[in-house]
């Protein structure tokens, strides 16, 4: 008994979800023509947009072919690209040979600068840099003095000077003028 009335449920439970399934059908299949029917006009749409597009595209295309062989592009008109590449080309190259140009000559004006350096250390020798000494002593007195050395052949020379003004160390400490040269020969 137990399995008839299990049976019976079966059967009322498989009865209902049947008719669940009917009534849905109906709803399923509505939607799906409305989508089937939203695709058609979205697709309509889209091919007579293109076709409006291809108008367009020829009548420009038209126009553009009859203003080019009446006359040269304009002031006002937009250049083609190969207007724009050939100008960038001839002021690269122009660019190009200026850089060209530069460059030898700086190279000339470096090659002229080791010649007349070779020139000068043959012909005499380049005296040393010289020094500068500055302090203050015990007694106040500021001491300001600039040293150079200089040799000759058979000779050398010491030169020694107080800078009495030097912009560059402002004080008001009493100074005296010194100058000493020393020279020595062979």
């Amino acid at each position: 008994m137990v399995k008839s009335e299990d049976a019976a449920v079966s059967k009322d439970s498989d009865e209902k979800s049947l008719q669940k399934r009917l009534k849905r059908r109906p709803y399923i299949r509505s939607k799906m023509r409305e989508y089937r029917e939203k695709e058609k006009l979205e697709l309509a749409y889209l091919r007579a947009h293109a076709q409006a597009l291809d108008a367009e595209l020829r009548h420009f295309t038209k126009q553009h072919q009859s203003t080019r062989s009446k006359h040269q592009p304009s002031v006002l008109s937009p250049l083609s690209w190969q207007h724009v590449k050939d100008a960038l080309h001839g002021a690269r190259n122009a660019i190009e040979a200026d850089r060209e140009s530069l460059t030898n000559q700086v190279e000339d004006a470096q090659e002229v600068v080791r010649e007349m350096t070779t020139w000068v250390a043959m012909h005499r020798r380049i005296p040393g840099p010289t020094s500068l000494h500055q302090t203050v002593t015990v007694d106040n007195e500021a001491i300001n003095l600039l040293c150079g050395c200089f040799a000759d052949e058979g000779r050398a020379m010491v030169v020694v000077t107080q800078i009495q003004q030097d912009e560059m160390w402002v004080h008001d400490l009493p100074q005296r003028h010194r100058i000493m040269l020393y020279l020595a020969t062979d």
